[in-house]
């Protein structure tokens, strides 16, 4: 069964067919049928040259087995014979010459032995077979002849001793005989030999054509091998061949190279078809890796740091442009692939470092050997500081990068002064100051004292929303630049941030030295400082705090001072003052105003009172101002101006204002429609809300905008101006009234009247209350009434107490006035009954 298959195997292969369809033989196909077709050739030439060779052997073993001994027994014959006559001659003339003394018996015996080898020789002749008839005959007559020879020869052998005369005869009958029996033997000897050779000659034209035979064979078996050689060699050699020089193409990395299309379905098409795709795929490969080898070629030269890659060896192997640019000195030795140990000595001896190249051999062998990566820094002579991170590698090299952070320490350098130093004055910030504090109270413990100035520049905030902030700015540093030179080396000046700087004096030995730094500072402060052409003066107020005495850390110190500094503001400003422990208390009172009001509004504590204003010309109320109080719950009634500075600073004046004017507007929205309510606004309210509040305070209460009066101050006036500028025109768009409140004790500037159209002008108090000692405030109330006139404004002068007061002031023109005189500040429910009996006059009042 197995043998069946393979044949069909092979007959399917050499029919080309497989599975039913036909395709391209094989190369061992190919191999299989050429082979079989050169051995065909060679083994028909073999068969051919085996029975040439057949025959020539046939032909050389007759010669050899039949002519070659009959020849030789021809030959020998002849020889015996001829040998025979010569012994009988010698025989027979020994016996018939006497007197000789030779004894002729061993010719005799010789001459027998001779005769019995002939007659064998014709004896062997004649048992031969295969020879023709004639052949035999001359043999048959040789022999006969030979017969008679021979009975003569040993006739005369047994005569000669008796009978002289008898040998004589039988010696001339032998002579005769002989002589007819030599032509009969060159006869024989003749046919034998020419038998031979034409047997030979025979054998030799048979070995010449077998010979021909077997070159013609050889010639036509050589070119049917060199044509299928040739063949074979085109269809498979050179294609192999091809292959071959297209794997060394693919082999050595080179896919530019051109391979035909065979159109071939054996093993060499199939080959092409892969090497092709090979190709095709290692171009695509090759281009791929070419377009990763130029985007990692982009990134390591583009990158900010330099990279470098060393082998197992020490020596460079990869490093980008950012690199080489880095050691630019070196670059040339870099570029060339040197070792570690010439680009460290290249580096010294181009004077980019000045770092031994053994140490740093050293130090690198040893961080290496540990495996794990490793970061240090590297400072050049020029001032470049590198970070240079090491990664080993499992080969025994390492990968390095080499960042120029030189701008990031300065920047670190530069960000931690900046975390220290106020970034416009460049003067120790509160932390710093706090620190340096710190350990200055530490040697407090050795006897020494400290001193911490709290130092708050006076109407700072004037002069920023006068002469502007850049002006500002300007101050603070030169200020700065004047507290620095007021102290010793050891001592410290700090910018706690506005218009609040510090000194840490360090050393003192008594509470004097500290008044002496103090008074140096608001004398050296006092001096006008001048930019360009604008000029400013600035007073200080100062803070002592004496270390141990008035605390012993720097919280409690720092409050100590604090507390000193506000006691120096409440005192009139410009001065300096030491802590105290009653200054603690106030600080404790008014924290605890600052807590009261946080929660005074959601409890309800506040009460809105209203004191009336009179018109001058008619003699009736016109408007109500609205005055807030606060009713303590613990501490009773407290006073406007024990809480509503306190409210602004910490914010709450906000609320409480919008609560003011909410209230306000609910309560005179029940009064006759010719009262007005004036509201007081703190600058702290102007903001991007303040139209929507006033807007929902009049939508709430139904009260008409042109009832609703609201006062500003002139501060209101100085800060954003045009913001503030907009906002008073919407409202004043919507009928709202304004006046501008105690005029003539600020800046009292023209512009500001000029800037909105103002209805009323609150005249201040101060300039009513010594009015007929003093003839200036008159003047001043005229004036600002003539003002007033003459901008269709109206004119309403506070505190008038006296008739007097206000006979002097009805006699200066003045529209309005109002004060204690007329009515204090009365609840809403007493409002309603003034209101509700007969309108008073000033007169009457």
């Amino acid at each position: 069964m197995g043998y069946r298959k393979y044949w069909q195997h092979l007959v399917a292969r050499l029919t080309l067919r497989q599975r039913g369809r036909r395709r391209t033989p094989s190369i061992s196909t190919k191999t299989f049928i050429a082979f079989a077709v050169i051995l065909t050739c060679f083994a028909s030439l073999g068969s051919v040259a085996f029975m040439r060779m057949n025959e020539v052997a046939d032909r050389v073993a007759a010669v050899r087995d039949d002519q070659l001994p009959r020849q030789a027994s021809a030959q020998g014959i002849v020889e015996d014979i001829a040998e025979t006559q010569m012994r009988v001659f010698r025989f027979a003339r020994l016996k018939t010459t006497p007197g000789t003394g030779v004894d002729p018996s061993g010719l005799a015996f010789a001459i027998t032995t001779d005769l019995a080898a002939v007659q064998s020789r014709f004896d062997n002749l004649t048992r031969r077979k295969g020879r023709d008839g004639d052949r035999m005959a001359t043999l048959s007559d040789f022999a006969a002849e030979w017969a008679s020879y021979a009975g003569s020869v040993r006739e005369l052998v047994h005569a000669a001793g008796n009978d002289a005369a008898r040998t004589a005869d039988l010696m001339a009958i032998i002579d005769d005989k002989f002589a007819i029996m030599s032509s009969r033997m060159v006869m024989f000897a003749w046919e034998a030999g020419t038998e031979m050779s034409v047997s030979l000659t025979n054998a030799r034209n048979d070995a010449l054509v077998s010979r021909n035979w077997l070159a013609f064979g050889g010639v036509a078996g050589l070119g049917i091998g060199l044509m299928i050689a040739a063949g074979f060699a085109r269809s498979i050699v050179h294609p192999i061949q091809a292959v071959t020089r297209a794997m060394r193409h693919v082999s050595a990395g080179d896919a530019d190279f051109e391979l035909a299309a065979s159109g071939r379905g054996d093993e060499i098409g199939q080959m092409v078809e892969a090497i092709k795709g090979f190709r095709d795929t290692t171009q695509t490969h090759a281009d791929t890796i070419a377009s990763q080898n130029r985007v990692i070629d982009a990134a390591l030269n583009n990158m900010s740091q330099g990279l470098c890659m060393f082998d197992a060896s020490e020596r460079i192997i990869v490093s980008n442009e950012r690199y080489r640019d880095m050691f630019g000195p070196a670059r040339e030795r870099i570029e060339a692939h040197c070792t570690l140990v010439e680009l460290l000595h290249a580096l010294q001896r181009e004077g980019v470092t000045d770092e031994e190249p053994e140490l740093c051999l050293t130090e690198l062998r040893a961080a290496l050997a540990t495996g794990l990566p490793t970061r240090r820094q590297r400072t050049l002579t020029d001032g470049r500081t590198f970070a240079i991170s090491r990664c080993p590698l499992p080969d025994g090299g390492w990968v390095a990068t080499h960042e120029d952070i030189t701008e990031r320490i300065a920047a670190e350098a530069r960000i931690a002064h900046m975390a220290r130093h106020d970034p416009l004055t460049d003067l120790p910030n509160r932390a710093s100051m706090r620190e340096q504090l710190q350990q200055a109270l530490a040697r407090v413990h050795r006897g020494e004292m400290v001193a911490l100035h709290y130092i708050d520049l006076d109407h700072f905030k004037n002069i920023n929303d006068t002469l502007g902030h850049l002006f500002g700015d300007d101050l603070l540093k030169a200020v700065a630049d004047r507290l620095r030179a007021c102290v010793r080396e050891i001592d410290l000046v700090a910018r706690l941030g506005g218009d609040e700087f510090a000194i840490v004096q360090v050393g003192v030995e008594k509470p004097g030295d500290a008044a002496v730094l103090a008074q140096r500072v608001q004398d050296i402060m006092r001096k006008p400082f001048v930019f360009g052409d604008q000029e400013a003066s600035v007073d200080t107020s100062i803070g002592i705090a004496i270390a141990p005495a008035d605390g012993s850390d720097v919280e409690e110190l720092l409050k100590s001072a604090d507390i000193a500094a506000y006691a120096a503001k409440g005192a009139g400003r410009g001065t300096h003052r030491f802590f105290e422990t009653e200054m603690d208390q106030r600080v404790r009172e008014r924290r605890a105003i600052e807590s009261g009001l946080r929660n005074a509004l959601v409890n309800g504590e506040f009460r809105l009172h209203y004191q009336p204003i009179v018109n001058l010309q008619t003699d009736r109320i016109s408007t109500f101002e609205a005055l807030i109080r606060w009713f303590h719950p613990e501490r009773g009634r407290i006073g406007p101006s024990d809480f509503i500075p306190i409210a602004e600073e910490c914010g709450l004046i906000v609320p409480i204002g919008e609560w003011v004017l909410r209230q306000a507007c609910r309560d005179a929205a029940s009064w006759p429609d010719d009262v007005k309510v004036a509201v007081n606004l703190s600058p702290a309210q102007f903001n991007k809300q303040l139209v929507q509040t006033v807007v929902s305070a009049l939508a709430s209460a139904g009260l008409p905008p042109r009832r609703l009066e609201l006062e500003i101050t002139e501060s209101v006036l100085m800060q954003n101006t045009f913001a503030t500028l907009q906002t008073l025109n919407q409202l004043h768009d919507l009928g709202v009234k304004f006046s501008m409140d105690d005029f003539g004790t600020g800046y009292s500037s023209l512009s500001y009247l000029r800037s909105f159209p103002f209805d009323k002008i609150k005249i201040d108090r101060s300039f009513v209350t010594d009015l007929s000692q003093h003839e200036n405030s008159t003047a001043i109330i005229r004036a600002v009434t003539l003002l007033a006139e003459s901008l269709d404004m109206m004119t309403t002068v506070e505190g008038v107490e006296t008739q007097e007061q206000l006979d002097h002031i009805r006699a200066l023109g003045c529209t309005e006035m109002q004060g204690y005189l007329l009515s204090p500040p009365r609840d809403v429910a007493d409002i309603h009954a003034m209101l509700a009996e007969k309108p008073p006059k000033a007169d009457a009042a």
